[in-house]
């Protein structure tokens, strides 16, 4: 009888402490969610480098950029990405994006036949949840280089 008391009296301070670590977690979760918005860009998802400044490059080459896509919802995504023009290349654009996980994206801009000076390529996100569709951007922002006269 003794021990059936020791045991019942156990736990409450197991469910208390499990409350107590779910609780934490909660929070944790909340701070890191308010830092992230406030840090990233994107309207629904999380995106990290969704504006890039290539700087100078000289004609010919090509502008290559990394950008981080999360999806912070618990509902399962579509994603197709639409660049502004036929120099931008995407790759690594995964058609579902699973809830509460993320990917990496490549954008790479061929700056071949492109006059000096500053240009802007864009790529937009088309994303649905079943009910909803709503655009993403991404900005990659260069300057192609005079070519010098002097060779």
């Amino acid at each position: 009888m003794a021990s059936s008391n020791r045991t019942e009296s156990r736990a409450p301070l197991k469910r208390r402490l499990l409350t107590g670590m779910l609780i934490g977690l909660g929070y944790g979760w909340l701070l890191l969610l308010g830092y992230a918005e406030r840090s990233l860009e994107g309207r629904r998802l999380y995106l990290l480098g969704a504006t890039h400044d290539a700087g100078r490059v000289m004609q010919g080459t090509a502008v290559e950029h990394r950008v981080w896509v999360f999806n912070p919802t618990l509902q399962g995504l579509e994603v197709d990405a639409i660049p502004s023009c036929g120099c931008t290349v995407v790759d690594g654009v995964q058609r579902q994006l699973s809830p509460l996980s993320g990917f990496v994206l490549t954008v790479r801009v061929e700056t071949a036949g492109k006059s000096a000076g500053q240009h802007t390529e864009t790529i937009d996100l088309v994303v649905r949840d079943g009910h909803h569709s709503w655009r993403e951007r991404f900005v990659v922002r260069y300057e192609v280089a005079r070519a010098s006269l002097s060779q």
